[in-house]
């Protein structure tokens, strides 16, 4: 088996980066989304942790565990925007450790702590969108239709 290949007709092997961001958006998806190490996404795309982080730096210009992390504020985002939950909560169903650790990563990201962000939504104001996050996620939902 030659890794690397796309899924054609023929069914070939499925690209490694491909299977791990497949993996990455059902955990994202998951409540409460469950914590992942390196070397799980590597087993799931059959090579090593450091090839997949060449594959991911190579494909996305992120590595795989960034990816998770973006897919998990991704997903936060849209649980401040649409829903009541609490911020305690959203740190949970979304997989960080402490609502404090999950607070500084969303504002990295997204420029506005989640209170903020959530308020800024409700009062229908624009906010700021990662630029990495939206072109991961464009590149990810391509990738794996």
């Amino acid at each position: 088996m030659r890794y690397g290949r796309r899924d054609g007709p023929e069914g070939g092997a499925a690209d490694p980066v491909e299977k791990v961001l497949r993996l990455i958006r059902d955990i994202s998806l998951k409540e409460p989304s469950p914590s992942i190490t390196l070397t799980q996404l590597a087993r799931v795309a059959h090579v090593t942790p450091e090839h997949l982080c060449r594959l991911f730096r190579q494909s996305l210009d992120l590595g795989p565990l960034e990816c998770v992390r973006l897919a998990r504020l991704e997903r936060a985002a849209t649980l401040l925007g649409r829903s009541n939950l609490a911020i305690k909560q959203i740190t949970q169903s979304t997989g960080f450790s402490s609502p404090y650790h999950f607070s500084r990563r969303f504002s990295e990201v997204y420029g506005l702590p989640p209170r903020a962000y959530r308020q800024a939504i409700r009062e229908g104001r624009e906010v700021q969108s990662n630029p990495i996050s939206k072109a991961l996620l464009i590149n990810i939902f391509s990738r794996i239709r």
